[in-house]
């Protein structure tokens, strides 16, 4: 992972498959991923590099906990001896490597990524909080998206798109359109957009969870990363749980109560 190309580093369901969707429409190039008959381009360079989990053995975490609901068939035998110590020497070498990345970081609410990844203990995020202290680390460029502006704000996108060194133009670009070519695309891969129809409610996987389900994720994530790095990263989040309605919640956020549907921003 020496590579200088920007890592995108996502949780899963954060909304990386927007994101590469504009990305390939406007670079013309490939974005990093397997199920490729859920994006743009099949061929070619990558322009960017991605991981959902900095930290292989967070992902090892996720992996079990989806497995426990069934929603996964997985099986992992950690490794022993010298086998397992090789292991974690990469394992946090790969951390390090990160730390000197370019790094642009989609971050959705902790209560929205347990719940819309059907998980089952609070512990099983720390693979969300250990992507947000590797970007805390980050040496070099970083750049910090939230899912509700990513979806809200096509400027969310814009930054992205900056940050990438990638020309585009809003002018002739229809958001709703390829909005919705996005979630077609997405919806033929292995997994299906569960939120397609109430996008701009940012507490629609969240509001199935209970009071004491919530504090015990909201103190597990605290006692993790600390209660700085929870306020600097995760206190909006608490905020948006508190309102009442997807529309206060967009409101909240100083954008538009209404989809986008195009418009002139562009680069510069």
């Amino acid at each position: 992972m020496t590579s200088d190309k920007v890592l995108l580093v996502s949780f899963p369901k954060s909304g990386s498959n927007w994101v590469r969707y504009c990305v390939e429409h406007f670079s013309g190039r490939r974005t990093p991923g397997k199920a490729r008959r859920n994006v743009l381009v099949s061929r070619g360079s990558t322009i960017i590099d991605r991981m959902h989990f900095v930290d292989k053995r967070h992902r090892n975490v996720f992996m079990h906990s989806r497995a426990r609901q069934g929603l996964e068939d997985y099986h992992h035998e950690p490794k022993t001896g010298l086998h397992g110590w090789l292991s974690t020497r990469r394992k946090d070498r790969r951390i390090r490597e990160a730390q000197n990345r370019r790094i642009l970081l989609l971050l959705r609410s902790h209560y929205e990524s347990f719940g819309r990844n059907r998980l089952s203990a609070p512990e099983d995020m720390i693979g969300y909080l250990g992507n947000v202290q590797m970007f805390e680390a980050c040496r070099r460029e970083k750049l910090l998206i939230y899912y509700h502006d990513l979806v809200a704000d096509p400027a969310a996108m814009g930054r992205i798109l900056e940050f990438l060194d990638v020309p585009y133009d809003f002018a002739d670009f229809d958001v709703e359109h390829h909005r919705r070519r996005s979630l077609e695309l997405y919806s033929r891969g292995p997994d299906r957009p569960e939120s397609r129809e109430a996008l701009f409610d940012f507490a629609y996987h969240s509001r199935g969870l209970s009071a004491d389900a919530k504090q015990a994720l909201r103190d597990y994530c605290q006692s993790y990363i600390g209660a700085e790095l929870y306020q600097k990263y995760l206190g909006c989040f608490d905020r948006l749980e508190e309102v009442a309605s997807p529309l206060a919640a967009v409101a909240l956020f100083g954008v538009t109560t209404a989809p986008p549907s195009g418009g002139a921003l562009r680069q510069g």
